[in-house]
């Protein structure tokens, strides 16, 4: 097996050599940095705006999402921008809610409704809970409870 991992160091591959079990805390680390040192093009984060608009959201809305500034949105829909960290990460998480929400739901205006209605058992609007990673996987599981027919 040491021949198999130093066969794929001669050859570059980097995915192999992270993922090997000794280095499993390595992985996280690479794919930390991969987040950060991606930048993310103008037009994923117009990709982004787009469904968040197809949900109904306003500009106010998805800039608070991202703790930034409607004006800062702004400037960064007009001009080439670079986003921190847990900016990036938010955005990629979002959209993968937002498309798992209109697979769930089966139709952008039905998710759009449901994320900014009260939602009892949550005791708030799903869209509340958005501003904090931890919010996002909450309304990620509760999109979950809803494709398997449980009660949410």
């Amino acid at each position: 097996m040491t021949s198999k991992i130093q066969d794929t160091k001669n050859n570059g591959d980097k995915f192999s050599e992270i993922m090997k079990p000794s280095s499993l805390s390595t992985a996280k680390w690479y794919i930390v940095d991969f987040l950060e040192n991606r930048q993310l093009k103008n037009s994923d984060f117009r990709l982004f705006i787009k469904e968040a608009t197809d949900l109904g959201l306003t500009k106010t809305q998805y800039a608070s999402l991202l703790n930034i500034s409607t004006r800062t949105l702004s400037r960064n829909l007009n001009q080439k921008f670079s986003l921190n960290l847990d900016k990036v990460e938010k955005i990629i998480r979002l959209s993968r809610l937002f498309k798992r929400g209109f697979q769930t739901f089966g139709d952008k205006k039905k998710f759009g409704m449901w994320i900014q209605s009260y939602h009892i058992p949550m005791q708030k609007k799903p869209i509340e809970y958005l501003i904090a990673i931890a919010g996002i996987d909450l309304v990620e599981e509760t999109l979950s409870r809803i494709e398997h027919g449980i009660f949410s």
